[in-house]
């Protein structure tokens, strides 16, 4: 069975759209990326702390 970790380093800035945005090379891909990040973290379920939690 394949397991993954998702994450996004980038949510913790204040504005993470412009850094997608400017990764991408352009407004319009860098929002597709961002959108398409969020369906999956959003697809991914409830939380669930690695190691059973602290």
């Amino acid at each position: 069975m394949r397991q993954a970790v998702l994450f996004d380093l980038l949510t913790a800035l204040l504005d993470s759209w412009t850094v997608w945005d400017r990764a991408a090379g352009n407004r319009d891909a860098g929002r597709s990326w961002r959108a398409a990040l969020l369906v999956l973290t959003d697809g991914c379920g409830a939380y669930r702390p690695r190691f059973g939690g602290w």
